[in-house]
């Protein structure tokens, strides 16, 4: 029992699928779950749509629309069940038109909360019929990209709030550092120099391995897709190893190499704030309005553009400043902690639509701030 007198519920569209992506936002679920008691509701997508889905790719957002009533049914739901607050977890526009024909489920909530991942501008002009339709019933609209709110808001016409992403920062943050202080470098507990997940810029990468080559230092890279993921457990405990195992975490700016699906769009992605979380050193290229900037203030963001064939100056200095990157990585923590941790958000969420914060969040927050001040006294004003 949680003690919280709130009734809550959560629905999490696509919740059998595997996308590393939603870690983020399914570490979120979780802790609205804990906090609250919150009961978990489900859709079960209808196999002819999920076969349709794999073939049409990129054109789910209308194949939602033709297969209507038989896109998706409701499960695990009893017919007379109603809650204070309902959590929808949607990865996309594609997701949330899902509900398009069981409005009903929204309907059972006094208040209801829509969080969006990932949106691009792009989406919502293909799809503004489906997402007003399902929209309006809830009471709050939260994106996880800023460059959409106001077209977003827009085409909805209602307000649209901007959730920036977050970690589980004590998943990252939870793996032994295994510092020595005997130790000729700290890089020796950090046998990878630099690391590189998902898309990769080639030239950034052809940079990073000639400088592994000329130098024997380790550039580990991902080879394999998302759609090669077989548990999400053992994925966010591998990413995790991989990432506090890291010295520098190369991050680029979401689905860069994908103008057609982003536009002009530069939003940050989920790896920053893992990267963080794990002490990493993060160099890409980044975004750079000041609302998104704003959430790094503190942390070591190092540039390195896309298109770069060289690798910068400061972080071979760093790599090779044992004690400067040893509080450099501090610093990176504690800053996720002080602020990045999917219960910032949560708090965050509470309390913009009125509700009590859950005491666990709470508790949480202020677990997280002390492990931030031990780390990085100075940063003590950033929780």
């Amino acid at each position: 029992m949680t003690g919280y007198e709130v009734k809550v519920a959560t629905l999490f569209l696509g919740r059998d699928e595997m996308r590393p992506w939603l870690l983020g936002a399914r570490a979120f679920e979780d802790l609205i779950v804990s906090a609250t008691g919150a009961q978990q509701w489900s859709l079960e997508r209808n196999p002819k749509a999920i076969t349709l889905e794999a073939r049409l790719g990129t054109k789910v957002i209308n194949l939602m629309r033709r297969l209507g009533k038989h896109t998706v049914h409701l499960e695990a739901v009893e017919p007379d069940l109603e809650v204070d607050l309902l959590f929808v977890f949607s990865a996309d526009l594609g997701d949330t038109c899902h509900l398009r024909e069981t409005l009903d489920v929204i309907s059972r909530a006094k208040k209801a909360v829509l969080i969006e991942t990932e949106i691009w501008n792009t989406d919502i002009l293909a799809s503004t019929k489906c997402i007003t339709e399902v929209t309006r019933r809830f009471s709050h609209v939260l994106v996880g990209h800023h460059s959409v709110v106001d077209q977003y808001s827009q085409s909805l016409g209602r307000p649209v709030h901007f959730l920036a992403p977050s970690t589980d920062a004590l998943a990252f943050s939870g793996q032994p550092c295994n510092r020595n202080d005997d130790l000729d470098a700290y890089g020796a507990a950090r046998p990878v120099d630099f690391y590189n997940v998902g898309r990769r810029d080639p030239a950034q990468h052809g940079a990073l391995t000639r400088w592994a080559k000329e130098t024997g230092g380790w550039y580990s890279f991902s080879s394999l897709t998302a759609k090669g993921m077989t548990s999400e457990h053992d994925h966010l405990n591998q990413m995790s190893q991989l990432l506090n195992r890291s010295s520098v975490s190369i991050c680029n700016y979401a689905r860069f190499n994908d103008p057609n699906r982003i536009g002009t769009s530069v939003e940050y992605g989920g790896r920053y704030f893992d990267s963080l979380a794990a002490g990493c050193v993060i160099a890409g290229q980044h975004p750079t309005h000041p609302i998104l900037t704003s959430l790094m203030e503190g942390a070591t963001m190092i540039e390195m553009p896309l298109g770069s064939t060289e690798i910068p100056t400061e972080l071979t200095e760093l790599l090779n400043d044992a004690e400067l990157f040893a509080h450099t990585s501090d610093r990176q923590r504690s800053v996720a902690l002080s602020r990045h941790d999917v219960s910032h958000r949560a708090a965050n969420v509470f309390e913009s639509i009125g509700v009590p914060t859950p005491q666990k969040i709470t508790q949480r927050i202020a677990e997280l701030g002390e492990m931030a001040r031990q780390l990085a006294p100075s940063l003590s004003g950033l929780s």
